[in-house]
Formats: C-alpha cells, structure tokens, sequence
C-alpha cells in the first residue's frame, strides 16, 4: 500500500544521505512487511539497508526461524545478519522484559554511529503500549508509549508505521502473498500484552470501534504534554542544584510544593540515567531524607542507586560496591594501582626513590601532611574538602614515610 512506503519514505528521508538502516526482523507478518516495504522502497529511493534477526533460542523452532529470515532476506536482496541469545535465570514473570533488553543490546551492539534501527510497531500496539502503562499506574511518561523517534545507542530507533493499523498491515501482506512465521508464544494468555491484545481490546472495540486510534491518541497527547514538562523541570532541577556538582540542594527542595519536588526528583534520576524509582521509594525520599536531621545520613536504594543526603546536598549515585578499609598497598607509583571497589590510582608524574604505601583512613587518625605545619586530623580535613561521611573510608591516602602525600579524591 502507498502509506505504508510513504511513511517510510519519509522516514529514510528525514536522515542524512549514506544513513544505514537497519530492520529489526523477527519474521512476524509485522516485521516482514516492513522489510518488504523497505526492499522495494530502495527502488525510487535508494538507501542502505540490512536485516537483523534475534535469534532467542527459546523455542523449539528458533532454528527454523532464523532460516527462513535469512531466505526471505536473500529473496529480497538483502543483506542479513542473525544473533543468538544466550539468557540464564530468568521465570515466566520477567521473561518478556529479559529477553526484550537482551535484544536490544543486541541491536545497540550493532548500530554504528547515525544508523537506524526500524521497528514494525504500529498503532494497536500503542494502543496495546498505553493500556498496559495505564494498568500499571504510569504517570505522563510511561502513557506516552512509543515514540515515533528516539535515541538508540549510537544511533536512532524510528518505527515508521506507528500511525497505521494491524488491518493496513495485514492487507499489504495478502496483497502481496507473503508468508510469516506465527510465534504461539503470542497466544501465550500469562503474557499481560497478549491477554490486552486477545481479551480487552477486542471488547473495548465493541464498545468503542475507533479505541485503537484514540489510545495512540493519548499516547500523542502525553508525549508533547511531557516534552513541555522537561522544559519545565529542567529549568526547576537548575534552580536547585546544590553546592557540589550533580546534587540538588534539600533546603531548596523543601521549599517546593510535595508535587512539584516529586517530579523534580524524578526528572533529576531519569537525567543522571538511572531507573526511575517506585511511587513508594520515592516518597520515602521525600519523607524521610530531606527532612531528616543534618547529623543523620538516610538512604534509599532503588535498582542500582541510591540517594543520600549529607549537609544540605542530596546525592545520586551507583550502589557503592563493598569495600574493605582495612587493605594496605605498597606501591612504587610507576604503574597503576588498582584497587578493588575504589578504581584505579595512575601512575605519578614524579615517582619518589620509597616504596609508598597506600591505605584508607582510621579511626581517629592524625598525620604529617606534605606542606603543612604540625599533625592533621584526617576527620577535619575530610569534613574541610566536604567529603561525604560515606566516603570518607574510600578516600584513598598516598604516605611516604608518615608523611601524607596524596588524598584522592583531593583533601587539600
């Protein structure tokens, strides 16, 4: 059908000349008529084009399918490439997310810089998107669905039939007689996406013939409504950024509306690119660590991070790794030093004649420090630099002799 080569006229158009596309093709009547459409498309409007199938290795017949891909590629002239995922320890309750981020990297592995993956996903998959998102208490966000566009990698990921129908899509592959594999799987009713699809919808459409359209509808509307947001939160997270680089100031936070400091938090952990947290991790931040005490240190973890308050800065960072303080180094500081946990200390500029020793800090330590007059106090001169208490049995210290040479990250 004319729409569908339009649309993805239009896509291959809107990138530079050369662009590389890629199409993510599981053999699905979807996917098929994408790589149909494109293959033909080189025709009026040349471009780079390759198939790439994934392979899950799940199934009975993956093998068979990943073969018949290849000859549908070959009979279309073109290029194609398979990967095979290798996944451990996953159940029936993740097993769509798993497999779905394993494909992905996969795609990202791919993708050089400006490449473009295209998607088959089309409307009632959005509408499918929304519903689910909805189902699961998605704010704006998550109900703005799938974009037409977004960052892949390296590259893009664009899904050109993202305003079309499965019936337009079905109608194209029976015009044109093509054969694709039918994954049971999809009929599979433990998978939430499948009930939506076989279930909900259908009824919804009884009720409302056009539901498809109008959930891509909302999806729309979210999708600019959020845009304009991050403009906004944007502007908020700068306005209270705290004193050391990438914390947000507390007292500044305090002093919004509950609502408002929510979506600034948000905002704030989306952009440093962690997992967003739970609607009860994240009140538990706003409850209990920013107005917690200045002498306490609250934490929260969430997925892979974790946000601590220290003085009126709120930090975000990675879970920190364990790590053992009572370790000493000998270190000839030619090479680097790695040590497990904390990183790596480079090589100095001027390596002294002695062995130095590297350790971590004790407890009521004081010592000689290169160009200054008398013993320090380790603890003031931590405080003194603003190193989070949490910190502070990480900070690695250089002696020669007694003698404190080097303090990383920096003490004075």
């Amino acid at each position: 059908m004319v729409i569908l080569a339009d649309l993805l006229a239009q896509t291959v158009r809107a990138h530079p000349k050369g662009t590389r596309f890629w199409v993510a093709y599981s053999g699905g009547v979807d996917s098929h008529v994408l790589l149909h459409v494109a293959s033909c498309l080189r025709q009026s409007v040349p471009f780079s084009l390759q198939a790439i199938h994934i392979n899950h290795d799940i199934h009975p017949a993956a093998a068979d399918w990943a073969r018949h891909c290849a000859q549908v590629a070959h009979a279309l002239h073109v290029r194609f490439s398979s990967d095979t995922l290798t996944i451990d320890n996953f159940d029936d309750k993740n097993i769509e997310e798993v497999l779905r981020n394993a494909r992905y990297a996969r795609f990202i592995h791919h993708l050089a810089p400006g490449d473009v993956l295209l998607t088959a996903h089309q409307q009632d998959d959005q509408a499918e998107t929304v519903l689910l998102q909805l189902l699961r208490g998605a704010g704006m966000k998550g109900l703005a669905a799938m974009p037409l566009q977004k960052s892949l990698g390296a590259g893009w990921q664009v899904r050109p039939f993202l305003s079309v129908t499965r019936a337009i899509v079905l109608q194209y592959a029976a015009r044109h007689q093509l054969t694709w594999i039918e994954d049971s799987s999809n009929q599979d009713q433990r998978f939430t996406r499948n009930f939506l699809r076989q279930h909900i919808l259908p009824q919804l459409a009884i009720r409302w013939p056009s539901v498809g359209a109008t959930l891509a509808r909302v999806a729309n509307h979210c999708a600019a409504d959020s845009a304009l947001l991050d403009t906004l939160l944007h502007d908020s997270v700068q306005a209270c950024a705290g004193q050391q680089a990438d914390t947000l100031s507390v007292c500044r936070l305090l002093s919004l509306a509950p609502a408002h400091c929510a979506q600034v938090l948000r905002h704030w952990i989306a952009a440093r690119g962690f997992v967003l947290p739970s609607y009860r991790k994240l009140q538990q931040i706003i409850q209990t660590v920013l107005p917690a005490r200045v002498d306490r240190m609250p934490v929260v973890r969430f997925g892979a991070a974790e946000v601590r308050r220290y003085r009126d800065d709120l930090y975000l960072m990675q879970a920190l790794a364990p790590h053992d303080a009572r370790r000493v180094f000998n270190w000839d500081g030619q090479s680097p030093l790695s040590i497990e946990g904390i990183g790596m200390l480079p090589p100095l500029s001027s390596p002294p004649a002695a062995t130095l020793t590297v350790r971590f800090r004790k407890p009521g330590e004081s010592c000689l420090v290169a160009g200054r007059v008398g013993r320090q106090d380790v603890k003031n001169l931590m405080q003194a630099a603003a190193i989070p208490p949490w910190l502070r049995d990480r900070v690695v210290l250089v002696f020669a002799g007694e003698v404190l040479v080097i303090a990383a990250p920096a003490l004075f």
